[in-house]
């Protein structure tokens, strides 16, 4: 049994979701088409780890490396370093 929250996601299918065809094929060309750079920091990002220090949080490359670093805001605007964060900001 699912949580009432989720319940209405059990019908959705695998089908539903992945694009099929002509649109699975424009998505393939697009990411083909992107730069090895960007290719290589978006595997990075995904893969990399993310750590929250004071209000602000780190992204790490594969190897360890801060590849990107953001000012964490509450929904006022305030810098925070709880799990409130609603918004951040790159430095």
């Amino acid at each position: 049994m699912y949580p009432v929250e989720y319940e209405a996601f059990r019908s959705i299918t695998v089908d539903d979701i992945l694009p099929v065809g002509e649109e699975m094929q424009k998505l393939t060309d697009a990411i083909n088409a992107l730069p090895v750079n960007i290719k290589t920091q978006i595997i990075d990002i995904m893969l990399g780890k993310m750590e929250i220090h004071d209000n602000q949080m780190d992204i790490y490359d594969t190897d360890g490396n801060i590849i990107r670093t953001f000012n964490l805001f509450d929904i006022n605007g305030l810098p925070t370093t709880d799990s409130a964060v609603f918004k951040r900001e790159i430095v």
